[in-house]
C-alpha cells in the first residue's frame, strides 16, 4: 500500500542561520521522495535566507516550490497561500506545518503519519518539540489552551524521554511549529483566518475540535525546535486581539455569560499587567480594533453555530484550568490567580451542559 501524500508548508522571514539545519534534516527525511511536496514562501528576508534554501535543495530528494514575496505578509496570511497553491496541486492527504527554525529526525514525518493513520478521528497530530538549546528536553509535548483563551507550551523544561515511550495524547492545542493536519479536515474549516498573527494555530485546533476532530502529540515524532519566549509590544497586544477574537467566535453565548465574571476579573488583570509592562496603550486600542471587526465575528459566530457537532461542555472540559508561563509562575499567579482560576473552572464544568 503507497503511502499517504504530504505537504510540507514552510514560511520564512530572516531565518539564515536557522534554515541550513532544517534544510538539511529534512534532506535525511525517512519518507518516499515522490509523496511529499515542499512548499517554501519567503517574506521578503532581508538576508541570505533565499539563496540558502536555493543551495540546499540542489540535493533535495521531494520536489518544491519557493515562492518570494516582496512583502512581509505574516505566518498566518503566508500558510493559507500555501495551502491553497497545495490544495490545487497536489490536493496531499496531509499537509505539514514546519517553523524554520526546526530541525526534524529522520523518521519525525512517518511517525505523525502512522499516527495519523491509526486514529481517523485526529485532525491534527503535534509532534513533540524538544529545545535545540537543551536537545533532550522539552520545549512543547502539545500545548494548552486555558478557558479564558490563553494558549501556552506544555511540560516546558522537563526529560524528552518521560514523553518518547507513552502513547499518543490529546491535548489542549497542537503548536504551529511541528503539525499535521488531515487534509480533509481542513477543506471544513480552513487553514488560518488571516487577520489572526498570533494564536491561529490555538483557534483551529478549537475549531476542529468543534467539528468532533481529536488533537493529539505523538511522541515518536521528534523536532528540535529554537525557541525562545518573548513579550514585545505587538506580540502582547496582537496575542490578546486574537484571544478575544477566540472567545466570541467559538464559544456559545450561554458559555460567555457563564464566564463573563471570570473574564472581566481577567480582563482587570491584563490591563493592569500592559500598563506595568509599558504596551497599556495597545491594550486599550484592541478594544477599538475588536469593535471595527464585530461584522467579521459575527459571520464567523453563524458559521461555527451551524457546523458545529461537540458541546461547549465537552469543549471546556479538555481545557487548561490554570496558566502557567514558560519562564516560571510568580508567586501571585501561583497561590491567588491560578487557584482561583482552578475553582472557577470546576464551577463552570459542572454548570454548563449546553
Amino acid at each position: 500500500m503507497p503511502q499517504p501524500t504530504v505537504a510540507i508548508l514552510i514560511v520564512t522571514y530572516n531565518n539564515e542561520k536557522d534554515i541550513p539545519h532544517l534544510m538539511e534534516s529534512l534532506r535525511h527525511t525517512d519518507y518516499s521522495p515522490e509523496h511529499v511536496h515542499v512548499y517554501i514562501a519567503d517574506n521578503n528576508s532581508h538576508d541570505s535566507t533565499i539563496s540558502l534554501v536555493h543551495t540546499f535543495t540542489h540535493a533535495f530528494p521531494f520536489e518544491y516550490i519557493l515562492i518570494e514575496h516582496k512583502e512581509n505578509f505574516g505566518f498566518d496570511v503566508a500558510n493559507n497561500e500555501l495551502y491553497q497553491r497545495a490544495k490545487n496541486e497536489k490536493n496531499s492527504d496531509y499537509v505539514v506545518l514546519l517553523n524554520p527554525d526546526t530541525a526534524v529526525d529522520p523518521q519525525w514525518l512517518k511517525k505523525l503519519i502512522v499516527c495519523m493513520e491509526q486514529h481517523k478521528e485526529v485532525g491534527a497530530a503535534q509532534s513533540l518539540l524538544l529545545l535545540k538549546s537543551d536537545p533532550e528536553k522539552i520545549n512543547s509535548a502539545g500545548n494548552a489552551l486555558f478557558y479564558g483563551g490563553i494558549g501556552y507550551v506544555s511540560r516546558m523544561g522537563e526529560k524528552g524521554d518521560t514523553v518518547y515511550y507513552q502513547n499518543i495524547a490529546e491535548i489542549g492545542y497542537a503548536s504551529g511549529a511541528a503539525v499535521c493536519y488531515r487534509a480533509s479536515v481542513l477543506s471544513e474549516t480552513g487553514l488560518f483566518y488571516p487577520d489572526f498573527f498570533y494564536l491561529e494555530d490555538a483557534d483551529l485546533s478549537w475549531r476542529m475540535r468543534l467539528l468532533g476532530y481529536s488533537i493529539i502529540m505523538c511522541p515518536q515524532s521528534v523536532v528540535w525546535h529554537n525557541y525562545s519566549y518573548s513579550k514585545g509590544v505587538y506580540k502582547m497586544k496582537a496575542i490578546e486581539l486574537n484571544r478575544h477574537k477566540a472567545l466570541l467566535q467559538n464559544y456559545k453565548i450561554p458559555t460567555l455569560i457563564v464566564l463573563l465574571p471570570m473574564l472581566l476579573l481577567f480582563e482587570i488583570m491584563i490591563i493592569a499587567l500592559s500598563c506595568v509592562q509599558g504596551w497599556g496603550k495597545e491594550k486599550l486600542k484592541n478594544y477599538k480594533e475588536l469593535w471595527s471587526v464585530r461584522g467579521c465575528i459575527i459571520e464567523r459566530r453563524k458559521h461555527i453555530r451551524h457546523t458545529r457537532k461537540i458541546k461547549d461542555r465537552t469543549v471546556i472540559r479538555q481545557m487548561a484550568l490554570a496558566i502557567h508561563f514558560p519562564e516560571g509562575d510568580p508567586l501571585v499567579l501561583t497561590y491567588m490567580v491560578n487557584p482561583l482560576f482552578i475553582v472557577y473552572g470546576w464551577i463552570i464544568r459542572a454548570c454548563i451542559w449546553w
